[in-house]
């Protein structure tokens, strides 16, 4: 008796439309915004394949964990390790050495699926771009392989001790509504861990896995019904899910659900007939080889292009390059370690054999690591211009514990303890670029300045922000709210407060009011209510608001385009200045809203006036270019820099003492 379950072309069918949705998404379908839950599918998929053939080898005692592992290391291994390597050498070419670096160590560990592990701890608001690091969509894979360390022995120990099949649909649905209620837990408290932990997503395999103890549906109606229902519940997701939303948790189970229902039926429906459409089944043959390749194509073709996104021509080539890879992975590397007749090993051979090639893999990416990327490929200007972190470092001069409030806080500028004009500068990382220009005014002017940062003024009274990928930012700005007003009550010396955020960027994430009367205006208009709150709340204590606009930041990274230019790599040529027409349309939206509130009598420092002429904005100072990336200032120039940009800014002018 055969222990091999009935091949079904709809599954081949429907991974297609999950490996394209992804690719769509990664390439830059607006239309698509939800792309990104086809790996979702893939996990239903991938937990109701693997069950149906653990049962039925398990139930014909044919079993074996070697065996088991075998069939895993000849699927898995063979597409990732090619793909891991070709990408470890295309990248000696065309990342700079801190990116490489990255490169190396994240191969270390999807070498051995562990890739979900490293993006979950190197994860943070400075990290390198998620959306430029080429082994990001590994994490997916290190998800199905923890998943599969446990199930195997799970599935065991429950066909053993539970033989009825309605039993074991009902452990694998325990297990779908338990870890879907610690998904959405997770999701409120620790997003980032939601997302790339295998036990949180272990519920969406396990809804797969349910599928194969539930009685078949052989009725052809209720199969339509269902399998136009899962349709539906997939189109939702991919045309209405947002990647800045909750996510896993609850708004994953749409294109789970969706997955299940069209899977679930054994009936030929017309879903079914539609997805055993050969050219779609033959999309679905090479969707993991297609999933491999297409992600660090179009990352090495961003590093190419200094940061940005391919054209909608470079994005159909860049989509035919993957498919050309994945046809060539599939036919040459999938199929012949698939094959035990074309790769006649024992799995006694085959796991150890594939496990020390793994290591070699993974050695060459902690190699590449532990030598920094070999910064000896490029110049010594494009190591330093490479620096990101150098170019943020600021040494705080003192620590201080202000009036009214439980924590100390970096106070620049004159001293602390012996000024008598004291003010506070209030943001996120827009106001923490400020600091090397007010530590300077403040020397200058004898102002003592500390800095409160991790949420913008504009928040935390009536005015909210939606923002999962914080825990609990809500009530976090609310506390920021409240110490705030707790050190300006409390001390008198504090004659000024610096509001400065990143408030075009904060327009770009869902804006909420608590007031009714407020629905149906729009973010900005909102962001404009929540610093009017607080500016009125400071001004009745007595202190003045200096609100600062959006400095002109580029919009892209010049510096990341100045060190390609410098390194000597394979990188396209690329701009290092500001074209003023050409700067973010979210810039002048929203410094037209902040302007606005200097008509209400607050005083509004707008760095464009002076940094901006007609042609350009200002990008370099003495030769040096002024910006770390895309939107801030760097932190490390010479003082001579910081008291011109004080100038330029209005800064200095709005902060002179009267």
């Amino acid at each position: 008796m055969s222990t091999k379950p009935a091949y079904r072309p709809d599954i081949d069918g429907l991974r297609a439309v999950a490996v394209l949705s992804v690719v769509l998404y990664h390439y830059g379908a607006t239309w698509l915004p939800g792309g990104f839950t086809g790996v979702d599918v893939f996990f239903v998929i991938s937990g109701f394949v693997i069950t149906a053939k653990l049962r039925k080898e398990m139930e014909a005692g044919a079993f074996s964990i070697l065996g088991f592992y075998d069939g895993r290391v000849r699927r898995i291994f063979p597409a990732l390790l090619t793909m891991l390597a070709v990408t470890m050498a295309a990248g000696w070419f065309i990342l700079m050495p801190g990116d490489y670096a990255t490169l190396g160590e994240s191969a270390a560990f999807a070498a051995f699926g562990l890739g979900n592990l490293f993006f979950l701890w190197n994860s943070g608001y400075f990290d390198q771009a998620s959306e430029l690091q080429p082994l990001l969509h590994t994490w997916s894979l290190g998800v199905e392989e923890q998943f599969y360390v446990v199930w195997p022995l799970i599935l065991w120990l429950a066909l053993r001790f539970l033989r009825s099949p309605i039993a074991l649909a009902g452990l694998c649905l325990t297990i779908v509504v338990g870890g879907l209620i610690y998904a959405q837990y997770l999701v409120s408290t620790d997003p980032t861990a939601a997302f790339y932990l295998a036990l949180p997503r272990s519920w969406e395999l396990a809804v797969g896995a349910a599928l194969i103890f539930l009685p078949a549906v052989h009725h052809r109606l209720m199969g339509n019904i269902m399998a136009a229902a899962g349709a539906l519940l997939i189109a939702y997701s991919l045309l209405f899910i947002q990647a800045d939303g909750a996510f896993p948790g609850l708004a994953a189970a749409y294109a789970c659900f969706g997955a299940a229902l069209i899977v679930w039926p054994k009936n030929h429906t017309l879903m079914s007939a539609a997805l055993s459409f050969k050219p779609i089944v033959f999309i679905g043959l090479i969707s993991y080889s297609l999933y491999l390749w297409h992600w660090p194509v179009l990352v090495l073709y961003r590093h190419y292009a200094n940061g940005d996104m391919p054209s909608t021509t470079a994005s159909t080539v860049l989509v035919g390059i993957s498919a050309l890879f994945s046809v060539i992975s599939w036919r040459y590397v999938e199929i012949p370690f698939r094959s035990r007749s074309a790769l006649a090993l024992s799995a006694a051979k085959l796991v150890p054999s594939a496990f020390l090639i793994a290591a070699l893999v993974s050695s060459s990416g902690l190699l590449i690591s532990t030598f920094q990327g070999w910064p000896i490929r490029v110049t010594e200007e494009a190591t330093r211009l490479n620096d990101i972190d150098a170019m943020w470092a600021w040494q705080c001069p003192a620590q201080v514990m202000p009036t009214g409030s439980p924590n100390e806080r970096c106070s620049f500028g004159a001293d602390w303890s012996s000024s008598t004009n004291r003010a506070l500068l209030w943001g996120d990382s827009h106001a923490q670029h400020l600091v090397p220009i007010l530590d300077v005014i403040g020397k200058e002017e004898g102002i003592s300045f500390i800095l409160r940062e991790s949420c913008p003024a504009a928040l935390g009274l009536s005015i909210h922000r939606e923002w999962p990928a914080v825990a609990n930012f809500r009530s976090q700005c609310q506390d920021v709210q409240k110490d705030m007003e707790a050190i300006l009550a409390s001390d008198s010396s504090i004659r000024t407060v610096v509001l400065a955020s990143s408030w075009a960027k904060l327009a770009g994430h869902r804006i909420y009011s608590d007031d009714q009367a407020n629905a149906g205006l729009s973010h900005n208009e909102l962001i404009r209510i929540g610093i009017s709150e607080v500016a009125n709340r400071i001004t009745r204590l007595g202190k003045k608001v200096v609100l600062v606009e959006n400095l002109p930041y580029p919009g892209r990274n010049l510096t990341r385009c100045a060190a390609g230019k410098a390194s000597g790599l394979f990188r396209a040529p690329c701009p290092t200045n500001i074209d003023a027409s050409s700067r973010p349309d979210e810039l002048a939206i929203s410094d037209g809203m902040l302007a606005s509130l200097a008509r209400d009598g607050l005083t509004v420092v707008s760095p464009k006036t002076t940094m901006c002429h007609a042609d350009d904005c200002i990008s370099t100072f003495r030769g040096q270019l002024i910006w770390r990336d895309a939107t801030h200032l760097r932190r490390d120039l010479p003082v001579a820099a910081y008291q011109q940009l004080g100038e330029l800014t209005g800064l200095a002018a709005a902060l002179k003492p009267d």
